[in-house]
């Protein structure tokens, strides 16, 4: 089992993004699951697996933070 930090896409172009993981930036392919800019994403690889709620990826981020509430 492995845990996915959520990133932020900051821009797209065709099927790639550019997203925010933490602060680090990183490009990422939408080829399977679709994004648009300030969408939360979950990544396997590079590749875009999911996008998730606001709500979500901001608690997750929390936590993965250290303010585990």
């Amino acid at each position: 089992m492995c845990l996915a930090i959520p990133g932020k896409i900051l821009s797209v172009d065709n099927e790639w993004a550019l997203a925010d993981f933490n602060g680090k930036k990183k490009r990422v392919s939408m080829k399977f699951v679709k994004a648009k800019t300030d969408d939360y994403v979950i990544c396997a690889g590079d590749v875009v697996t999911d996008v998730i709620p606001k709500t979500r990826a901001l608690k997750m981020l929390e936590f993965f933070n250290g303010n585990k509430g």
